[in-house]
């Protein structure tokens, strides 16, 4: 992706091609020590600089995708806020066209609900 996406430009920026050759070090080090002399001639080696720091409200997803079973079995999926309470997603999943059809052969028996992952519906 990275390559994709900076192969589209005139130029690699240093702090771009820098960050990226940390993260390449790992897997290809003799590699990144060549790179990593064209982006940051006045370092003598890769080895012993930081790794990339992060900040971790970046790597929180703001919705969740729920898969929808009946009966064991993949009927839809949707997408809902990640701070959704088990009523709403079970609701919104009761919406669903696909899911209306199975929910109509039969009574619901049993809801099964894991946050953030799937919900289920046993009909008999």
């Amino acid at each position: 992706i990275w390559m994709n996406e900076f192969a589209k430009l005139d130029y690699i920026p240093r702090i771009a091609g820098g960050r990226f050759v940390r993260l390449l070090a790992p897997f290809a080090p003799h590699l990144s020590e060549e790179l990593w002399k064209r982006f940051k001639p006045e370092s003598e080696t890769i080895t012993f600089e930081n790794w990339p720091s992060y900040e971790k409200k970046y790597l929180v997803a703001d919705t969740v995708v729920y898969a929808v079973q009946v009966n064991g079995k993949l009927r839809a999926d949707f997408e809902m806020p990640n701070d959704a309470t088990k009523e709403e997603v079970l609701a919104e999943a009761k919406k669903l066209d696909k899911v209306q059809k199975y929910l109509g052969e039969g009574e619901v028996k049993k809801e099964v609900f894991v946050p953030g992952k799937i919900v289920g519906f046993v009909v008999g």
